[in-house]
């Protein structure tokens, strides 16, 4: 072994070292032990947006949550608000919840120092110089406190509520992509009268010069019943079905209807393509993929006037095992969480 030091009561000796010896066979280990960077309970959450310039249309997020806290944390419910001019295209974990406006995930479990990356997707529906994003984090833990009276010990437990949040603006520079021709949107309603009646509607805009020709393509959910339409259709399969509009002029807005029977209550999402046809050529000009989230016979909504608001549902089904009130069976209330 060689180790080297400097004798600082001696500096005239300058830099020393010393060389040993020792027979037989070793082994190095190491040990590694991690602080916080917070002494208390405590996470963070942030997001990156990007536009790729070899894919114009999508707009890509990485939503970090982070617990620097003290103690591991679980479950945590995640919101994300989608920027205005975008719909939801796709997310590396499956939400429990899902609008035309937010998401909704659930992590079930944060070591001290762990970080959690989700993945959204989203189809940009009209181009904008800036587009803004917030994601807000929240989750409950328990404290316990120790007292004694007259020789005996007594202990107590609360839950505290935790929650991180986060702003973001992307300004995004659309000068290497080409012009944006087609605008969709598709969106799905429950009927006042009978909630398991979905209107659906489809939305596409001729942004470009050309006049086109849309081919639209609707796949349904399972379970959920194809009833008729307002235009014609053509029926590919049990649940795929084909429109066409036949001209689009360039600057002008067209749409279909359609209504569909969902068999039971629960989430259900119905994806759609359009692909735009040049009538001068026949040539393929754009395509853009869409979906339609909905809700059928559940209504959530806050029980408290909190910052919470309608955010997270408390049904078991929604949640699996990790729900609010499994965590504390006082943290559904106190979260503002019902389901009606």
């Amino acid at each position: 072994m060689k180790a080297g030091y400097i004798n600082t009561s001696d500096p005239d000796h300058g830099f020393v070292v010393i060389d040993d010896e020792y027979p037989g066979n070793f082994s190095i280990s190491r040990g590694y032990r991690v602080y916080p960077r917070f002494s208390v309970p405590h996470m963070s959450i942030s997001s990156r947006g990007l536009v790729y310039s070899q894919e114009c249309s999508i707009l890509k997020y990485i939503i970090t949550l982070t617990n620097d806290g003290n103690r591991p944390l679980g479950p945590i419910f995640v919101r994300t608000s989608f920027p205005s001019g975008t719909s939801f295209l796709n997310s590396s974990i499956s939400p429990f919840e899902l609008t035309p406006r937010y998401a909704n995930w659930s992590i079930s479990y944060l070591s001290v120092g762990e970080s959690f990356n989700i993945n959204l997707g989203l189809e940009i529906t009209k181009r904008k110089d800036s587009y803004s994003s917030s994601s807000r984090a929240i989750t409950v833990y328990p404290v316990i406190r120790t007292y004694e009276i007259d020789g005996k010990v007594f202990q107590t437990s609360s839950d505290r509520r935790l929650s991180a949040s986060n702003s973001s603006l992307l300004d995004v520079n659309w000068s290497r992509c080409g012009q944006q021709i087609l605008s969709a949107t598709y969106s799905a309603s429950s009927d006042s009268k009978n909630p398991k009646i979905i209107n659906y509607r489809l939305m596409v805009e001729n942004l470009g010069d050309d006049n086109l020709r849309a081919n639209i393509t609707v796949r349904l959910p399972d379970a959920m019943r194809f009833i008729n339409s307002t235009s014609s259709y053509e029926k590919l399969a049990e649940d795929s079905f084909f429109w066409t509009i036949d001209k689009l002029n360039a600057g002008k807005k067209r749409s279909i209807s359609f209504m569909a029977k969902a068999e039971d209550n629960g989430f259900y999402l119905s994806n759609a393509s359009v692909t735009a046809i040049s009538l001068d050529d026949g040539r393929e000009m754009a395509s853009s993929q869409v979906i339609a989230p909905v809700m059928v016979g559940k209504t959530v909504y806050s029980i408290t006037p909190t910052a919470w608001q309608d955010w997270c549902p408390c049904d078991e089904n929604l949640l699996g095992k990790l729900s609010w009130n499994e965590t504390s069976a006082k943290s559904g209330d106190d979260l503002g969480c019902v389901c009606d």
